[in-house]
């Protein structure tokens, strides 16, 4: 996805970024909250993922790629769909 401004601060550190890190990092939260909390934890994080990639891809439509902005808002956003989904099962 690519960067909305390119005058932004961290325009010079995503010329060499890899797709990859991102599915990486998510593989152990995926495999520790299975383990310890089961499906409902393992759904946890996939509902984080899928909502914190939904609201970069939002940005990506309306402003052209994403800020630090776009990605603070998809953390809050996927972290607390993410808890709501997990704690379903109380």
């Amino acid at each position: 996805m690519p960067y909305a401004r390119d005058e932004g601060l961290a325009s010079p550190l995503l010329a060499t970024r890899a797709a990859r890190w991102p599915s990486l990092a998510i593989a152990p939260a995926l495999a520790v909250a299975a383990v310890d909390e089961g499906v409902h934890g393992a759904l946890g994080v996939v509902v984080a993922t899928v909502v914190a990639v939904a609201t970069v891809a939002f940005a990506t439509r309306k402003i052209g790629g994403f800020t630090g902005d776009v990605l603070g808002a998809a953390i809050i956003l996927g972290e607390t769909a993410g808890l709501v989904a997990a704690a379903a099962r109380w």
